[in-house]
């Protein structure tokens, strides 16, 4: 689906942060494994709905009630077929659950999830009572039941192996380890993991070279509160500093999310960005280019291009190399639409370049069906002539499926086309 987007009228106003995805999927798994507890503020994006789907698919019961989810007691299952869709972090979360409950799993997915690795996690977790049917693509079919002791995995490939485990190993007989052999990317996210498993009673405790857990543990909770996410807000906080200007609820100042970062990032580029009375007030403002390391943030990389692509002075994105296992190769998806959109830039290695200042034509950009690519030209096309038409538009749906309601609230058109 083609979407053609525009300014339509002053931008501006008011917009609520949209909850958490990366904080929704971990509470969801640990309200599923404690039994009973409601999950509140939650947003059912398509890979939330995922991780629930896998939570039903291992006996978990829930009732769904507003923008609650409400878990109501686990009836153990033996085998399950968990369908991850295009979440990477049921994926990855799930494997290692499955074989600590001792459950025939097999596990599907589309998009480019199959592509996905999880090699690594297989490896570490074959020598530990687990059996894998393959090391690469789905379906993948996994058994036997995880032992604990000690589990050495990198830390630069990906957070979510790391986050499956501190879920896992809570649930085995015995104390476990988890150390890496090279330093940890993405840190906030396991720091949100942490945080998530302190809130229902389980420990795990970082030490020098990795973490450890303690086992035959229980989740417990009664009730748990999604916070509002970085991640995606920081689409509207770009929006406000480029246009004229935005109010962002909901957000926590001081959250464990990585992607909180953004707020920094913004003030280092000469942003008017303050967080006053609970919310994050962004006015219009003239950027300068800068350079930022997206190895721990790697899910602002889009977005950071468009700022950096509108600020004046050249700007680069370093560290650049996990975005090419993301939804889509995301560094060569950037680059591809700058280009396709008038805005000179230049890959080398792991890095992008990128030539702020310079006429921003507006064209045809590739959605690459990532739901971050296709908000991060939603973004820009606010700042070209002529617009952007854009494919993939309902990739958003992945996370922040009224993406394009509040766009259009705060000032932007997008209008669905044939291109034909």
């Amino acid at each position: 689906m083609y979407c053609k987007m525009y300014k339509a009228s002053p931008s501006g106003g008011e917009v609520k942060a949209p909850p958490s995805k990366s904080m929704a999927h971990r509470a969801i798994l640990a309200a599923a494994l404690g039994g009973e507890c409601e999950v509140r503020n939650v947003v059912l994006s398509n890979d939330v709905k995922a991780t629930l789907d896998a939570a039903r698919a291992l006996g978990a019961r829930y009732e769904i009630k507003g923008d609650s989810v409400v878990f109501i007691g686990t009836d153990a299952a033996k085998t399950a077929v968990i369908d991850c869709g295009e979440s990477g972090s049921t994926l990855r979360f799930l494997i290692p659950v499955c074989a600590a409950l001792g459950v025939d799993a097999v596990f599907t997915g589309r998009g480019k999830l199959p592509e996905r690795p999880y090699d690594i996690l297989a490896e570490a977790m074959s020598g530990h009572g687990a059996r894998f049917d393959k090391t690469a693509g789905l379906p993948l079919r996994v058994g036997g039941r995880l032992e604990s002791g000690t589990y050495v995995l990198p830390g630069d490939v990906s957070s979510q192996y790391i986050t499956g485990l501190l879920y896992a190993l809570p649930l085995v007989d015995g104390d476990s380890v988890i150390k890496l052999a090279s330093p940890l990317q993405s840190k906030g996210y396991v720091d949100m993991t942490l945080a998530v498993l302190k809130e229902f009673g389980v420990e795990a405790a970082e030490t020098a070279d990795g973490y450890f857990i303690k086992g035959s543990q229980k989740y417990r909770k009664d009730s748990f509160t999604v916070e509002g996410d970085w991640s995606n807000a920081a689409f509207w906080l770009v929006y406000g500093a480029l246009n004229d200007g935005v109010v962002v609820d909901g957000l926590d100042i001081n959250s464990t999310q990585g992607d909180r970062a953004i707020f920094d990032i913004l003030l280092g580029m000469g942003a008017d960005v303050s967080f006053e009375n609970g919310k994050v007030v962004v006015k219009k403002s003239s950027l300068k280019g800068v350079s930022v390391d997206v190895g721990q943030i790697p899910d602002l990389a889009p977005i950071l291009s468009v700022a950096m692509a509108c600020a004046e002075g050249t700007s680069r994105l370093e560290n650049c190399g996990r975005l090419r296992i993301k939804e889509s190769d995301r560094l060569k998806a950037i680059s591809d639409n700058l280009t396709a959109v008038g805005v000179k830039n230049a890959v080398s290695g792991d890095s992008v370049e990128i030539f702020g200042g310079c006429g921003i034509t507006g064209g045809n950009a590739d959605g690459f069906n990532d739901h971050r690519i296709v908000m991060s030209m939603a973004v820009l096309a606010l700042r070209t002539k002529n617009g952007i038409t854009v494919s993939d538009m309902r990739a958003v749906d992945k996370s922040y499926p009224d993406f394009f309601e509040k766009y259009k609230l705060l000032g932007g058109q997008a209008d669905v086309i044939d291109v034909g």
